[in-house]
């Protein structure tokens, strides 16, 4: 199979304006249609972990002041 020269979406923004190629990434993962299988690599991990102790983070602020508002 001969190549043809064409590259994906993600490697083109990653050549032209990486900061847009990284929110081109995040949002193929949480939609989850990146990684392994798809031609966007998945976030590293480090900054996976992040991302999810911010939505824990966010979601405990939420219950408490859910909460708070029951039992005032």
């Amino acid at each position: 199979m001969e190549n043809s020269g064409a590259i994906s979406l993600y490697n083109l923004l990653l050549k032209i304006n990486p900061d847009v190629a990284k929110n081109y990434q995040w949002d193929r993962w949480v939609k989850k249609v990146a990684g392994s299988g798809f031609n966007v690599p998945e976030p590293p991990k480090n900054e996976k972990r992040e991302y999810f102790l911010r939505l824990e983070k966010e979601q405990k602020e939420r219950n408490k002041i859910a909460y708070d508002r029951l039992h005032q």
